[in-house]
């Protein structure tokens, strides 16, 4: 089969890095993550233009005899872009969510 263009639903190339570090009772996580144009795109679909995230996390584990405890303060898409995948099929209507800031308390057993 020729000369039907691109397949449909192939996202475009997303390239992630991120950097961990630790020091005593807390972690720490920084990613970046960048996802290029998608305009190479089969006729049925529309493209999606490049976005570039920032996520960042802290996890705090209280007592080193239970190191099971953890919190975790953990913040993604830092600067609100407004980013949509170009594999949904519902990027032309509902982006991704915006920042989103949470803390968690975890207990594992």
């Amino acid at each position: 089969m020729k000369d039907y263009g691109p397949a449909p639903l192939i996202p475009p190339l997303r390239i992630l890095g991120a950097i961990e570090g630790s020091r005593g009772t807390v972690d720490g996580r920084l990613e970046v993550e960048h996802a290029f144009d998608h305009n190479r795109t089969a006729p049925i679909e529309t493209d999606a233009p490049g976005y570039t995230l920032v996520n960042a996390s802290v996890d705090w584990h209280p007592f080193s005899a239970n190191p099971e405890l953890s919190l975790s303060l953990a913040a993604n898409n830092l600067f609100d872009v407004e980013a949509r995948r170009s594999t949904s099929l519902l990027k032309d209507f509902a982006p991704l969510a915006g920042r989103d800031i949470r803390l968690t308390a975890r207990l594992g057993f």
